[in-house]
């Protein structure tokens, strides 16, 4: 297996090596990744959209008649809904539903003036939004972005930086240098620009030398150059700033998986993939025991009670109603521990929201001026080691819910008599 076929397959789609095999790979890389034995379900749909999106362009490169340039109808039945399929890297969005143009191609006809010309393709013909594009600007140059505290600058950034070799825009000091400003203001950095369908960031690149530049108009003198962007700030970022550019970076990143189809396990799993030595071992283990789609295990404790219920019938060698009372009241007897202790299980893990727990006998409760000192009894458990790794630090003390408030019942343990009641046989 190569190298970029096991990177498709197996590499993490939040690394940029991921994005950059992705894009390096041909369509029949693409199918032999697809095959590959081991493949993350997160890998297979990123490579079945880039397959499909390959596809059609192809189909439409072999159709002469296909306006490059041109705007698809995002509301009609034909080329606008495979256009809506299409993920706008410059919205951070997946298609036109999620992005405002929508909104105004739904409100006026394609006769109006105001109709948004906004989606064309870009130089390697993937579908694109160009709604954040300055009026004139030319794909390719330096243009004056859109202010960077709205919502539409969190998706900017939200891609790999080739200049600067980072994913995310928000990581550049050009991010920095930008949010010090308004957009109008005349120092704001134009050091952004549009390579293909991404942003990136031009601080590293050298100046142009302005030869062949036009006369200024009435003039013989060319025209000056325009003033170099603004240095980005030197020194590190403080704590604070680089708390908030984190959050603000997994904000947008999980947004982007979101709408890529990804679930909330898919999402937990490649971010706990990245955890250092044992937080990484035990994040993996606490979302190994979660539905990928589901933040709490709802379907995995309902499975345990229909396992748990089901057992002592499926043992059974004869018919429950050809069993005689006193089999059926052993029968329930049994069904009933069986299901307490599965009822105990699922009220421990919503009580904990699925965090590490264990039981533990509480041997003494000493009360002193600056607190209380607990002693606990713990059988020696898996987890044993995970709580003497903690010495020293906080834990979270959870009591146990009170059964007794779930343990009625009901009819459920009622059996069938062996014989009919005196007054229902002469009825």
């Amino acid at each position: 297996m190569s190298d970029l076929i096991k990177t498709l397959s197996t590499g993490s789609p939040l690394q940029e090596p991921f994005h950059q095999a992705l894009e390096a790979a041909t369509p029949d890389q693409l199918r032999e990744a697809l095959q590959a034995k081991g493949i993350k379900a997160a890998n297979r749909r990123a490579l079945q959209s880039r397959i499909f999106s390959l596809e059609i362009r192809e189909a439409e490169e072999k159709d002469a008649d296909t306006e490059r340039a041109g705007l698809f109808q995002p509301s009609n039945a034909t080329e606008g809904d495979s256009f809506m399929d299409a993920f706008c890297f410059r919205c951070g969005q997946w298609g036109a539903k999620g992005c405002d143009i929508q909104g105004r191609t739904m409100a006026y006809g394609t006769e109006d003036p105001e109709y948004p010309r906004e989606w064309t393709y870009d130089a390697v013909g993937d579908p694109t939004c160009t709604a954040f594009v300055a009026a004139g600007a030319v794909a390719g140059q330096p243009v004056r972005i859109f202010a960077p505290k709205g919502d539409a600058f969190d998706a900017f950034v939200a891609d790999w930086c080739g200049s600067c070799s980072r994913y995310r825009g928000d990581k550049c000091p050009i991010y920095r240098a930008a949010a010090a400003c308004e957009v109008s203001d005349p120092e704001y950095p134009k050091e952004w620009r549009y390579d293909g369908n991404r942003p990136v960031c031009t601080a590293h690149e050298p100046a142009q030398d302005g030869q062949g530049a036009e006369p200024a108009p009435g003039t013989s003198e060319p025209k000056p150059q325009p003033e170099p962007a603004p240095a980005a700030p030197q020194g590190l970022p403080t704590p604070e700033q680089l708390v908030q550019e984190t959050l603000h970076a997994i904000r947008n990143n999980i947004q982007v998986l979101a709408n890529l189809g990804w679930t909330d396990g898919d999402i937990a799993a490649a971010l706990a993939d990245m955890m250092p030595g044992k937080r990484k071992v035990e994040a993996l283990r606490r979302i190994d025991s979660l539905q990928s789609d589901e933040r709490f295990p709802a379907s995995v404790l309902l499975g345990e009670l229909i396992a748990t219920s089901t057992k002592q019938l499926r043992l059974a060698m004869v018919p429950w109603n050809a069993m005689p009372e006193d089999k059926q009241k052993d029968v329930l007897g049994r069904v009933r521990q069986d299901c307490e202790k599965a009822a105990r299980s699922a009220l421990r893990t919503y009580a904990s929201e699925n965090r590490t727990n264990f039981m533990a006998s509480v041997d003494g409760v000493a009360f002193k001026p600056n607190g209380i000192k607990v002693s606990l009894t713990v059988g020696k458990n898996e987890y044993a080691h995970l709580l003497a790794d903690m010495a020293g630090d906080e834990v979270l003390i959870v009591l146990p819910e009170n059964f007794d408030m779930y343990s009625g019942t009901g009819s459920a343990m009622r059996t069938d008599p062996d014989q009919r009641e005196l007054f229902e046989a002469e009825a």
